[in-house]
């Protein structure tokens, strides 16, 4: 009853997970093109309001400030890969454990209250 695998059912199945594998990382990247859009499109938004509000010179300045940070982070998302990105999590996350269990802490709740609401 306890028969062992063929080598050929082994290799099938390892190859029907790398396609999953494949798939995935295929998702992720097709996801972060598209995050990635919508952050630069959200970038040049704000620009655009800043400058038709240039009667608040801090107001603007401050925007202009955050659609550069957005306008960067849609640069990373496009031009780093998922694995360099988890790399990159994983490695704030040392370097700053007791910011992310509160980061985390507050996006728990967050998501919570936006999961009641639904």
């Amino acid at each position: 009853m306890n028969e062992k695998p063929s080598t050929w059912q082994t290799d099938e199945a390892v190859g029907a997970a790398k396609a999953v594998v494949r798939d995935g990382v295929a998702a992720v990247s097709d996801a972060a093109g598209e995050a990635a859009g919508t952050l630069r499109d959200a970038a040049n938004s704000v620009k655009r309001s800043a400058a038709e509000s240039s009667t608040w010179r801090s107001g603007a300045h401050l925007a202009n400030q955050a659609s550069q940070r957005v306008g960067d982070a849609a640069d990373y998302v496009r031009e780093t890969s998922s694995e360099d990105m988890w790399s990159d999590f994983v490695a704030v996350v040392k370097s700053r454990p007791v910011q992310s269990l509160a980061a985390a802490v507050v996006a728990g709740f967050l998501l919570g209250r936006a999961a009641r609401r639904v």
